[in-house]
C-alpha cells in the first residue's frame, strides 16, 4: 500500500472514530459558545516567561457548505493595561469584515487581509473540517503511524494531523510564519471529546506556537445544524467595495496583537517614515505605531529600536540612507526583547550592523538572528543562502555603556522597571534627548510605575534631559513627564536648572561660546574675576568668555562640586564650586577653583541665568 493510500486509510479510520463520514458530512453548520484565556509568550517580563493577556467569552458559527464563519468575541484584557476588546468577525470564501464593539459603538470595516487569511486557516480548528481538507488533498501522505501530512490549499500551508491510538484526532499543526519568530509550528490541540448528536466533538481547544500555549477555549455548548440567518453570515456590499490594503499572509501574530488590543494594521501594508529632527544629527523616525531613533555619528549611524517586522526596518533604513547618505549603520540598539520592538532586527543584521542588547536577552536575540525563514524568506535568510552574511555580531550591555566616535556619544543605560527585564534607554548628551521605548509614551496611557523608573534614572545619573523621545507617538518635553508624574514644581525646576548648568559646562568643555551664551539672559548682570569685573548684558559678558576659552591649547576639564539649587517657581538661585584644569597656549598647566553663584528667571518658559557672581576662594589650598 502506498503512503498516500495509507494516509487515506488513517483519515478514514479517524472519521470512523468520531462518527463516520456520513455523519460528519451531514453537518451543514455548527454553533458553539466558549470561554477561555489568552497568553502572550513574547511579551513577558523575562525571556522565556509568559503573561496573562485576557479572559474572554465568545460564540462561533460555521457554515461548512458556503465556507462562511462568524466569531463574536468579548474579552477583558489585563495586559498591557486593563481594557475591553470586543468585535464581530465575519468571513466568507471571498472577503471578511470586522465590527469593533470595544468602545460601545460599532465601527465596521473590511477585515485586515492577514486576519482574513488566518481566519480561513482556522476553519480547520473544527476537526471534521480538518479531516475533510486532509482527505481532499490528493498529495496527503502518512508521516508516522499516527500522523498524516497534507496541504491546506486555502492557507497555502503544509499541515500535520495527529491521532490517538483509537484514531481520535488530537492535534493539527501548521508550518507557519511569524514576522518576529520566523518559521514556527502553529498547533491546534483537541481534547475532552463528548457525544453531540451522532458524532463526537472536542470540548477543549488549545492553540500553541512552538509548544507554548497562546489560547485555551472551553466549550459550553455545541449545536449542530442549527439554522443561522443569512444576515448573520453576510459581509455587506459596502464593506466588500472597501480596499483590502496589504497581503493575505497567514500568521497568528496579527491575531495575538488584536487579542491584546494592540495595533496590527501596518502589517503587510506600505510603510511610511517621517524623519522628525530632534537636534542636529538626531531624528525620530516616526510613522505608524512604532518609532526608531537615528543618531548621526562622524562616519556611521546608530539606530535605536527595530520594531515590528522586516518591512518596517526596510523603510526606516531607506529613510536614513536618504537623509544621511554615505554613512553605514554600525550599531542597532534594542530596548528590550518584546517582539513588536525587535521584530525587524534581522534586517539590520543583514546590513552588517552590530546588535546591541542587554545581557539578559543576549541568547534569545542570537537565536532570533539564527532563525530559519523558509516559509517567507527575509533579507538575512537570503544573505545566508548566498554566503554573503556570516553570523551577525551581538554586543551585550550590563548596566551602562557608551558608544562614541570621539565627538558625539550615545549613552545606553539599563533601567530596572515593572514592564520587562533588560530594558535599555538611550541618551544623546549633546542633544539632551532620551529614548525610552515603552516606559514613556504620549500615545498609550502613561503608566506611572513605568515612567517613574525613567525619572529616577535621570535623577540618579544627573542626565541633562530636555526631550523624551517616545517609541510610540512623538517626543515630549521632559517637564511634561515630570508634570504627569505629579512631581513638585520645585523638583521640575531643579531638574531644568541642572540641565541648564550642564549645558553651560558642556559648552566650556567644547569651547563653544555660542552654547555658553545661550544659558544667559540678554539682560544679564555679572561679576567676574577679570577686569572690569562687572558686566551688564550678555553681549558684554561674551568677551571675557572668548578670552578665557582662547587661553587653552587643548581640552578644558571642569568638575562641579556641591551644586545647590533653590527655587520658588519664579526666581531661583544656585551655588557651587568648579575646579577647572587644562594646558594654556604657553604650555603651562592651568589649575583653578572658582565659586559660582547664579540667579535665574524664566524667559519664554525656560530658565536662564540673569545674574552671575564668579569669585576665587581666599585660600585655594583649602578647596
Amino acid at each position: 500500500m502506498s503512503d498516500r493510500q495509507t494516509a487515506f486509510s488513517i483519515l478514514d479510520e479517524a472519521a470512523a472514530a468520531i462518527g463516520g463520514w456520513p455523519a460528519l458530512q451531514s453537518i451543514r453548520c455548527v454553533h458553539w459558545d466558549s470561554e477561555g484565556q489568552d497568553w502572550e509568550p513574547w511579551q513577558a517580563y523575562d525571556v522565556g516567561g509568559t503573561v496573562d493577556v485576557s479572559t474572554f467569552r465568545s460564540t462561533t458559527d460555521l457554515d461548512l457548505g458556503s465556507g462562511a464563519g462568524r466569531v463574536e468575541m468579548d474579552a477583558a484584557v489585563v495586559y498591557p493595561w486593563p481594557h475591553r476588546v470586543a468585535y464581530i468577525e465575519i468571513t466568507d470564501a471571498e472577503a471578511g469584515m470586522q465590527a469593533d464593539l470595544s468602545l460601545g459603538t460599532v465601527a465596521i470595516e473590511r477585515l485586515h487581509p492577514s486576519l482574513y487569511a488566518a481566519a480561513r486557516r482556522d476553519f480547520a480548528a473544527f476537526p471534521p473540517e480538518a479531516l475533510r481538507l486532509a482527505r481532499a488533498d490528493a498529495g496527503a501522505v502518512q508521516e508516522t503511524s499516527k500522523s498524516v501530512r497534507f496541504r491546506h490549499h486555502d492557507a497555502d500551508r503544509w499541515a500535520t494531523l495527529e491521532f490517538a491510538d483509537d484514531r481520535t484526532p488530537t492535534s493539527l499543526t501548521y508550518d507557519d510564519h511569524d514576522p518576529a519568530q520566523g518559521d514556527i509550528a502553529y498547533r491546534f490541540e483537541w481534547s475532552d471529546w463528548r457525544k453531540v448528536d451522532d458524532v463526537r466533538l472536542p470540548y477543549r481547544l488549545r492553540r500553541l506556537i512552538d509548544g507554548r500555549p497562546i489560547r485555551e477555549e472551553r466549550l459550553g455548548q455545541i449545536a449542530l445544524n442549527k439554522s443561522v440567518s443569512d444576515e448573520k453570515l453576510m459581509v455587506p456590499a459596502i464593506v466588500r467595495t472597501q480596499d483590502e490594503a496589504g497581503g493575505r499572509i497567514v500568521t497568528g501574530w496579527t491575531q495575538r496583537r488584536r487579542a491584546a488590543g494592540l495595533p496590527y494594521e501596518e502589517y503587510t501594508r506600505i510603510q511610511r517614515v517621517d524623519m522628525a529632527p530632534l537636534a542636529p544629527g538626531v531624528w525620530l523616525a516616526r510613522g505608524g505605531t512604532h518609532n526608531s531613533l537615528i543618531i548621526e555619528m562622524a562616519d556611521h549611524l546608530v539606530i535605536f529600536e527595530t520594531p515590528l517586522f522586516e518591512e518596517r526596518s526596510e523603510a526606516v533604513i531607506a529613510a536614513a540612507k536618504e537623509s544621511i547618505p554615505g554613512k553605514p549603520i554600525r550599531h542597532i540598539v534594542l530596548s528590550h526583547f518584546h517582539d513588536d520592538h525587535m521584530g525587524g532586527v534581522r534586517t539590520y543584521a543583514a546590513e552588517g550592523a552590530t546588535v546591541v542588547v542587554h545581557s539578559s536577552a543576549g541568547d534569545y536575540i542570537r537565536a532570533v538572528l539564527d532563525q530559519r525563514r523558509t516559509v517567507i524568506p527575509d533579507r538575512l535568510e537570503m544573505a545566508h543562502r548566498d554566503g554573503r552574511q556570516s553570523q551577525p555580531a551581538v554586543m551585550l550591555v550590563e548596566e551602562a555603556i557608551t558608544l562614541t566616535d570621539g565627538t558625539r556619544a550615545v549613552e545606553l543605560y539599563h533601567v530596572p522597571n515593572l514592564h520587562t527585564s533588560g530594558m535599555l534607554v538611550g541618551y544623546v548628551p549633546d542633544a539632551r534627548a532620551l529614548f525610552t521605548a515603552d516606559l514613556v509614551s504620549d500615545t498609550f496611557p502613561l503608566i506611572p510605575s513605568f515612567a517613574s523608573s525613567v525619572y529616577e534614572l535621570i535623577q540618579k545619573n544627573r542626565l541633562s534631559v530636555e526631550m523624551i523621545a517616545c517609541a510610540h507617538g512623538n517626543a515630549m518635553p521632559y517637564t511634561q513627564l515630570a508634570y504627569a508624574l505629579g512631581k513638585s514644581s520645585k523638583s521640575t525646576d531643579t531638574a531644568e536648572i541642572q540641565a541648564l548648568e550642564q549645558r553651560l559646562i558642556d559648552g566650556i568643555k567644547a569651547k563653544d561660546v555660542k552654547q555658553i551664551m545661550s544659558c544667559y539672559s540678554d539682560d544679564l548682570f555679572a561679576y567676574d574675576v577679570v577686569p572690569p569685573r562687572q558686566y551688564v548684558g550678555a553681549a558684554a559678558f561674551q568677551k571675557p568668555w572668548q578670552g578665557f576659552l582662547g587661553m587653552f591649547e587643548g581640552p578644558i576639564n571642569v568638575d562641579v562640586n556641591d551644586l545647590m539649587i533653590n527655587s520658588d517657581g519664579e526666581i531661583a538661585y544656585s551655588c557651587c564650586v568648579q575646579h577647572v584644569t587644562g594646558t594654556t597656549n604657553e604650555g603651562k598647566p592651568f589649575d583653578s577653583t572658582f565659586r559660582i553663584t547664579d540667579v535665574y528667571r524664566k524667559r519664554h518658559g525656560k530658565w536662564v541665568i540673569v545674574q552671575e557672581h564668579i569669585s576665587l576662594p581666599p585660600d585655594v589650598a583649602r578647596w
